[in-house]
């Protein structure tokens, strides 16, 4: 294997780009800052699938049930031109704001009971059954991967290797980086479920502080690093699945229907385009880089 900036893979292999954004409810409707407004989360929406399609991406969009109840139109227009819909669920979010706890920090039959609910919001909203699943703050528990498999969730994207905050019930110390199998009695080990984890992606050299409230960097453009920032990132994840050859290689960016995505002039809109470009690059490197949503990359690991 040839090192350094001319580094390749010793045989071609597939990089998945998945692009994921969490569509939240607007804050005025919330205990958690979300949108500020309906309109400005379909502009999120329809600026990011029209950016995706110029760019020769997919997304994968994670509307909360609420979401998804007052703005169904949108989402199955975007499906209908291939995007991927899925579940992006916070308990502080959701129908009349009973839940005052994060998802995580529920016990197994709470958090049963949670999910089942927000499931029917959703399906009901979306006339469509749900198998795509992310928790908002990314918090689980060990209880949290076996309760979505029993509730028929194929693949999920709730960890971040090395996010250490428990105040939200987001610990993946430890947790692995690659695309797995979920374990149905530890979340951070790969298992035998029927439902695939696809972690969203961190910078493998800042996965090992117990610090409390510590978060790696991770290549979503809302954090609007400098632009190095966003280049060290994706070099140094696409370098470290280079050098330990997962069995299905994901690069997965988080953000959300915060950011005008429609807009020229929006900043974090030039940090997406900047990194998929440089994905795209990888490809003088040996990489086979294509467009996924998280289905794609289940299907890669395990078949359909």
């Amino acid at each position: 294997m040839v090192r350094g900036d001319g580094e390749r893979p010793t045989e071609r292999r597939t990089l998945g780009v998945v692009v994921s954004m969490d569509c939240e409810r607007v804050t005025d409707e919330s205990l958690i800052t979300g949108t500020p407004s309906w309109d400005m989360g379909r502009r999120a929406v329809l600026g990011l699938a029209e950016l995706l399609d110029r760019e020769g991406f997919r997304g994968t969009f994670l509307p909360t049930p609420d979401t998804a109840a007052r703005q169904a139109t949108l989402f199955a227009e975007v499906a209908g031109c291939g995007s991927e819909v899925g579940l992006q669920f916070h308990c502080r979010s959701f129908w009349d704001l009973r839940y005052s706890r994060v998802l995580g920090h529920y016990d197994r039959e709470q958090q049963r009971a949670i999910l089942s609910q927000a499931k029917d919001v959703w399906e009901q909203a979306l006339s469509r059954p749900l198998l795509t699943f992310r928790s908002g703050f990314l918090s689980a528990s060990d209880d949290t991967f076996p309760i979505l498999a029993s509730l028929g969730v194929k693949q999920t994207s709730c960890s971040k290797a090395g996010r250490y905050r428990p105040e939200v019930g987001a610990c993946w110390l430890g947790a692995l980086p690659y695309a797995h199998r979920a374990s149905a009695t530890c979340r951070l080990e790969s298992g035998a479920l029927d439902l695939v984890e696809v972690p969203v992606s961190s910078h493998p050299a800042e996965r090992f502080s117990t610090r409390a409230n510590f978060d790696p960097r991770d290549p979503r453009p809302d954090s609007d690093f400098a632009p190095d920032t966003y280049r060290e990132i994706v070099d140094a994840a696409v370098h470290e699945m280079a050098l330990i050859a997962p069995p299905v290689a994901a690069f997965v960016i988080l953000t959300h229907n915060t950011i005008d995505y429609g807009s020229p002039a929006e900043p974090r809109r030039a940090h997406l385009v900047a990194m998929l470009r440089r994905l795209r690059g990888k490809e003088s490197q040996g990489w086979q880089v294509t467009p996924a949503t998280l289905t794609d990359v289940r299907c890669a690991l395990v078949g359909g």
